[in-house]
Order: structure tokens, then C-alpha cells, then sequence
């Protein structure tokens, strides 16, 4: 390849690399649109707040999967040692939810005890896997493909900052912005697959607390 066809190969890896990091910051806005969109309309139609909401989270998970094929995001599963360390994350990041909630929020972990079962197969399935497949794939998978600007550091401070965004309150925000970073750097070294067992986990985990606690108080 001559010194022109070498230019040309770059210029084209420079805009590939430009259009997908555009295309990362469309990704949330629709993870947001569609499941807000959906989930109101359910309800319209006669489901139960946590089923709508169930509906709504099966459909953002559909667009999230179909934008992580759009991206190229890697499913690649961790060997075992990486398995491992994604459980060990998860475990840890729900501990430090714990020490959170007991120091800045008035939220009593007892109460996953009433909770529906749509809304538990949300809570500890489709919404983090669907979180994962949006921040931690296809739009870290964006940010940081072959050719952008960006350092990782950056790309991943970008979209923990965007993950905390839509928790709402700031003590979650906080708390999503710090995960966020984790997972990111997890799925950073070992992929995707990795950072969405971290966060099945993170989240399985103080479901089953909180069931144990309610049995027990």
C-alpha cells in the first residue's frame, strides 16, 4: 500500500472512529426514549406499574442488544478467574450500596421483601443487563474504538457520568458515577460479559439481604 492509499486508510479510520463516538452518545438517549416511551404506554394499557415497567425494560434491553451489534461490542466470556472477579465486584459494589444507604438515605433495605415479581426480574436481570449493554458496551465500545481521541480514563469517566445521570437523586448519582467507573474498568479488562455478571450480582445480592433481613426483624 502506497503512502496515498496509507492516508486514505487513516483519514477512514479517523471518521469510522468519529461517527461511532457520536453514535455512543446517541445510545443512551435512546436507552432513555424507549424505555419511558414503552413503559407509559403499557400502563396505558391496563399494566401494573412494576409489569410496565418490566415491558419497558424488555424492549430497552431488545434496542441495547441490537446497538451493541451495530457497535461490534466483543461478548467474549471470561475465563473463570475472571468470573470470579466479577462476582467478588458485584458482592463488594452492593456492600458499599449498603454503608451508603445506612449513612446518607432513609431507604429501609427490609422493603425488597413486598416488592413484585416483575419488579425483582428487573432489579437483578433485565435492567442491569440492559444498563451494561448500554454504557459499559455499546457506548464505551464507541469511545474508545480504534482510532478516537480519547483516552480510556476519559471515555470512562464519560459514561459513568452519564450512568449516574439517570439514577435521579444524588446520593445515587454519586454512587452510579462510582460504579460506573468500576464496571467500566472491569469490562475493560476482562469485557462486557464480565461487568454484566458484576452488576446481576451487585444487584441479586441485595435482593437476597433483603429477604434475609425481613425474615429476620
Amino acid at each position: 500500500m502506497g503512502v496515498d492509499g496509507l492516508e486514505k486508510h487513516e483519514d477512514c479510520s479517523r471518521r469510522s472512529a468519529e461517527t461511532f463516538s457520536i453514535g455512543s452518545f446517541v445510545v443512551p438517549a435512546i436507552f432513555v426514549i424507549i424505555f419511558y416511551s414503552v413503559t407509559i404506554v403499557a400502563h396505558k394499557c391496563g399494566f401494573s406499574e412494576d409489569m410496565s415497567g418490566l415491558v419497558g425494560g424488555a424492549w430497552t434491553l431488545f434496542a441495547m442488544l441490537i446497538a451493541c451489534h451495530i457497535m461490534q461490542v466483543d461478548f467474549t466470556c471470561p475465563d473463570r478467574g475472571g468470573i470470579l472477579t466479577a462476582i467478588g465486584v458485584g458482592i463488594l459494589l452492593q456492600a458499599i450500596s449498603i454503608a451508603i444507604i445506612a449513612l446518607f438515605s432513609q431507604v429501609d433495605v427490609s422493603d425488597t421483601v413486598t416488592m413484585t415479581i416483575p419488579y425483582l426480574i428487573r432489579l437483578f436481570l433485565v435492567d442491569p443487563v440492559a444498563e451494561e449493554l448500554c454504557f459499559r458496551g455499546a457506548m464505551l465500545q464507541g469511545l474508545t474504538r480504534r482510532g478516537s481521541i480519547l483516552p480510556f480514563w476519559l471515555a470512562n469517566a464519560i459514561q459513568a457520568a452519564l450512568f449516574g445521570v439517570i439514577h435521579g437523586n444524588p446520593v445515587q448519582i454519586a454512587y452510579a458515577f462510582m460504579c460506573g467507573l468500576v464496571l467500566g474498568g472491569l469490562r475493560q479488562q476482562n469485557g462486557i460479559t464480565s461487568a454484566i455478571t458484576a452488576h446481576c450480582v451487585c444487584n441479586l445480592s441485595g435482593v437476597v439481604l433483603g429477604l434475609v433481613i425481613g425474615v429476620l426483624s
